[in-house]
């Protein structure tokens, strides 16, 4: 992850392409040239840009792990997701990861489940409902998939009243 600068109170990032992921446990690596775009879609040694295309988030000590999701909806949620797969709550809480929110109460959570299923991005709307159609991105490309994370959170009115 690259952030463009901190203030001790908040830190300050390009939305969307701000992060590359590697796990050596799913065998996933990015390249040399995977970490140049990368790099270079952070202005990586150049002089910082107007700071008002930056996001801008409070630092916090503790991540909130369920975010604004009761128990039973996000469970609610996931069996939605994967109805033929038989989790217990524990399993099933412990899939979802709470991303972050936007300004209006929707939600962003990845979604994990076991070793040969792709992870999946959810955008759950500020009333908590959630379209499976619509609101989810199956992430087939763990080193590709930040423009169409982009485009779903765009699709689902993310930041936008």
């Amino acid at each position: 992850m690259i952030m463009q600068k901190t203030d001790g109170e908040y830190v300050y990032f390009y939305p969307h392409y701000n992060f590359i992921n590697s796990s050596r446990e799913y065998g996933w690596e990015f390249s040399d040239e995977d970490m140049y775009a990368f790099k270079e879609a952070n202005s990586w040694n150049r002089e910082m840009s107007d700071s008002s295309k930056f996001l801008r988030v409070r630092i916090s000590r503790r991540k909130d792990r369920l975010g604004p999701l009761a128990v039973e909806r996000i469970i609610e949620i996931h069996d939605e997701i994967f109805p033929d797969e038989n989790l217990n709550r524990g399993q099933t809480l412990n899939s979802m990861v709470f991303l972050r929110s936007d300004n209006y109460g929707r939600s962003a959570y990845q979604v994990d489940v076991r070793i040969g299923y792709n992870p999946r991005a959810i955008i759950v709307q500020a009333d908590h409902t959630f379209d499976i159609h619509t609101g989810m991105l199956e992430i087939t490309d763990i080193n590709r998939y930040q423009t169409d994370l982009r485009l779903l959170m765009e699709r689902n009115g993310w930041n936008q009243p």
